[in-house]
């Protein structure tokens, strides 16, 4: 697994913030309604439903509350009652009589002070409260897979699950049967078992048992793909790229969670003639000839429950989509054809823009886009580089405006040093790298071209050590400045990177003129005044 999809825990997912404290103990100390009910509630509150000023007023009715858990109006009270004071503070709202008239105020765990609404950054990290993170979706949708859907037992399953990968770091990991039922407070074994069981049927999950020990990965469930192979694969082959029409004429995310007879007919598709015998096993599976060995005999077991497949003749396993891919030869795109096909979708590639030879989106905090770059074919006439600017408006791209803000806000509530350098691409080169200085995560930023800062983006680096990449040129100088001014103002520490000295222009030529990670980092920690060996720490930090 690689550096990128180890440390990059849920991928391009939208992210839900939920407080450590609800596992500290090693097991959820909420039941299931109250942990769904305060899902239902933070979600509404990382929409932006909240009062901005002084204590977070979430306002959310009953009726709401109970359209996005399924629960029914007991539950949900129940679930109330166990968050108040802790958790939640639940206010009735002197305009109306009852729950539809009520708003609550989110808690510190360990004070009980209500948090305030102000600042930059996400709610429990702008107040120092640890947190661990479940896909937005998993809440806001209504998939089978969704919290709405899914059964109190699979809830605590997955949620404890969430957790362990965030205390360990990775979004592959190994844990112990035991230890992961007593922390989602699932007495039965076979309870447990049947939980398990249902997520990965669901493609939350995937999981492998190993006598005692579970190697578990979280999974894209839009996909059933997990994380970790997701990230490492190439973008062309990646199924959440794909998009189809929504009916009102823009697209959306296309599900490849896909129902079993959809499933068959692509797997028969896929089957070449003289290698297309199937055997029909007793668990409700079928055997296949593998592709992966000279196979006469169907040997390759197929699991339509978890979309899965397991070659007993030469070993070979993975998803059924990899598997469809290897039978019929096919690339992504003809598979997301075929499934098109089956199902009656238009479904196609999500492009940047039919002319745009790159696309560079500016999201905040929470990880919500903003407004795109897209760089565009030279100007014929005088091969000037030419970019188009794009804001986000009702889930769709217009041309023009977009709020003025710093690139990569959403890495920053996990790094501790933010690296300053002059345009977009030069700041995917850096984030690219998954830098490490003294152990804490550091990422890189930009406003965007030389003449483009302004004071209040220093407000974003407040907490953070600097480290400014400036081009090396007369603009670049003044850009560096102009930042330099704005920290100084703020008491913001930082340091100074000059390629100059080494005949290149700016951190994109140092890297492409034979330079490496290390070497860069070796800049950066002289610059800082750290030890260069410990730049890249043995294990990333959990927040």
């Amino acid at each position: 697994m690689s550096e990128v999809s180890r440390k990059n825990m849920w991928g391009d997912l939208p992210k839900l913030a939920m407080p450590v404290a609800i596992g500290q103990e090693k097991r959820l100390e909420l039941k299931p309604a109250a942990l769904a009910v305060l899902m239902a509630v933070l979600q509404e509150q990382q929409k932006g439903n909240h009062r901005e000023d002084g204590p977070v007023l979430v306002r959310m009715s009953h009726l709401e509350i109970m359209a996005t858990t399924g629960l029914t109006t007991n539950p949900v009270a129940k679930g109330v009652k166990e968050l108040q004071g802790r958790y939640l503070n639940r206010i009735k709202e002197p305009s109306g009589k009852g729950f539809d008239n009520q708003a609550f105020q989110i808690l510190h765990p360990e004070n009980g002070s209500a948090l305030d609404g102000t600042g930059t950054g996400s709610l429990l990290f702008r107040h120092d409260i640890r947190y661990f993170q479940v896909p937005s979706e998993f809440v806001t949708k209504d998939e089978p897979w969704c919290l709405r859907r899914i059964g109190s037992s699979e809830l605590m399953v997955y949620v404890a699950a969430c957790f362990m990968a965030n205390q360990t770091r990775e979004n592959l990991f190994d844990v112990q049967a035991r230890d992961l039922r007593e922390l989602a407070g699932v007495k039965s074994t076979e309870t447990f078992a049947k939980a398990l069981e249902a997520l990965v049927n669901l493609g939350l999950l995937s999981v492998e048992q190993h006598g005692r020990s579970l190697s578990i990965a979280l999974c894209d469930p839009w996909t059933r793909t997990p994380i970790h192979e997701q990230l490492d694969e190439d973008p062309a082959d990646d199924l959440s790229s794909f998009r189809e029409p929504d009916g009102r004429g823009r697209t959306k995310a296309t599900s490849f969670n896909l129902a079993r007879p959809v499933l068959e007919q692509l797997l028969k598709q896929s089957l070449r003639p003289g290698m297309d015998e199937i055997v029909m096993q007793g668990n409700g599976g079928w055997k296949v000839v593998c592709p992966y060995h000279a196979d006469r005999n169907p040997s390759c077991s197929v699991d339509f429950d978890k979309q899965r497949f397991n070659c007993f003749g030469c070993e070979a396993k993975g998803t059924l989509k990899t598997l469809v891919l290897k039978l019929g030869d096919y690339d992504t795109v003809e598979y997301a054809k075929r499934v098109g096909g089956l199902t009656g979708k238009t479904i196609v590639p999500r492009v940047a823009d039919s002319r745009a030879t790159g696309e560079h989106v500016y999201m905040d905090r929470k990880g919500y886009p903003k407004k795109r770059i897209l760089r565009m074919p030279n100007d014929l006439k005088t091969g000037d580089k030419v970019f188009k600017q794009q804001s986000r408006m009702s889930k769709r791209w217009v041309d023009g405006g977009g709020p003025k803000m710093l690139y990569g806000l959403e890495r920053f509530d996990f790094a501790s040093y933010v690296v300053c350098v002059e345009g977009e691409k030069d700041a995917d080169t850096v984030n690219h790298l998954e830098l490490s200085i003294n152990g804490q995560m550091a990422c890189a930023t930009t406003s965007g071209g030389a003449q483009s800062w302004e004071d209040h983006f220093a407000a974003e680096l407040q907490g953070k050590t600097v480290v400014l990449m400036p081009d090396a040129d007369e603009a670049g100088a003044n850009y560096r400045d102009e930042i330099a001014a704005s920290l100084d103002t703020r008491s913001i520490p930082y340091k100074v990177v000059d390629f100059a000295p080494h005949g290149v222009k700016d951190v994109t030529e140092y890297l492409e003129s034979g330079r490496s990670k290390d070497d860069l980092l070796g800049l950066i920690t002289a610059a800082l005044g750290i030890e260069a060996e410990t730049a890249e720490p043995e294990a990333v930090q959990a927040i």
